[in-house]
C-alpha cells in the first residue's frame, strides 16, 4: 500500500508535465494524422504514387530540415511563447485544411 500512495504522490507532484505531455502527444499525432491524411486525399484525388511521395516528402522535409537548427535558437527563446505560437500556427494550417476540404476548394 505504501507504494501505491509513493505512486499518486508522485503522480500529483508531476501533474503539469503529465498535462503538458498528454498535450503535446496528442498535438504530434494530430500533425502527422494530418500529413498522411493529406497524403491519402491526393493519392485518393490522382491515383498517382508520384505525387503521393511528394505530399509525404514535403510533410516531413520541415521536421528533418528545420529541427537541428531551431532546438538550438529555442534555447535562448522564452519556452512557453514558442510553444504557444507554434501550436498556434499548426492548429491553423490543420483548420485551413480542414476547411478547404469541406468546402471543396482543396486543390493540389
Amino acid at each position: 500500500m505504501n507504494y501505491i500512495s509513493q505512486l499518486i504522490k508522485l503522480i500529483l507532484e508531476l501533474r503539469t508535465f503529465i498535462l503538458f505531455w498528454i498535450e503535446q502527444s496528442l498535438s504530434e499525432i494530430g500533425t502527422r494524422l494530418t500529413g498522411f491524411g493529406l497524403s491519402i486525399w491526393v493519392y485518393q484525388n490522382t491515383h498517382a504514387v508520384a505525387q503521393l511521395s511528394l505530399v509525404l516528402f514535403f510533410t516531413t522535409l520541415p521536421g528533418v530540415l528545420i529541427t537541428p537548427f531551431v532546438g538550438a535558437l529555442v534555447d535562448k527563446w522564452h519556452r512557453k511563447s514558442t510553444i504557444i505560437f507554434s501550436e498556434i500556427g499548426a492548429a491553423t494550417v490543420t483548420l485551413t485544411l480542414a476547411l478547404l476540404l469541406l468546402t471543396g476548394d482543396l486543390q493540389l
